[in-house]
């Protein structure tokens, strides 16, 4: 895992090895965070073929609400049709702590309050695919 500073005062993490792909040999994923502490993840594949990883089918949307979190947070899934997803949660070291499976066009209740305080990201796939990636901050 490496942290760069850019020009503009932004920060960009690194993390290398990260389990978005399957069949993908050097995979890694990126967090840029600017001055405001907005951030942006996104994951790539050093495969041309795995472009299609980072597609968005059928307009699929992940909301998280309230964000940050202290107790519990809800995760609302969107999509044309529904559709059968598994939602990983891992911590900023990429070690997962939990995973669901939910269908889309529903919003699941997670229980946050056992986690530590701090960054982690929930992560939504299809068909072993990462869909999206969205930051959760947790509080205490």
């Amino acid at each position: 895992m490496s942290i760069d500073r850019l020009a503009s005062g932004s920060f960009i993490l690194t993390k290398r090895g990260v389990s978005s792909f399957t069949n993908c040999p050097n995979p890694y994923m990126l967090v840029k965070i600017d001055d405001n502490g907005c951030d942006s993840t996104i994951s790539y594949c050093n495969l041309v073929d795995d472009i299609k990883a980072q597609s968005n089918p059928d307009g699929f949307s992940m909301n998280l609400f309230p964000n940050p979190a202290n107790d519990a947070v809800s995760i609302r899934l969107t999509a044309a049709g529904e559709k059968a997803m598994t939602i990983s949660i891992t911590n900023i070291l990429d070690a997962e702590i939990e995973q669901l499976s939910v269908k889309t066009n529903s919003a699941v209740q997670l229980n946050t309050s056992n986690y530590n305080a701090g960054i982690y990201f929930i992560q939504a796939g299809f068909e072993g695919r990462v869909i999206e990636t969205k930051r959760l901050m947790i509080t205490r």
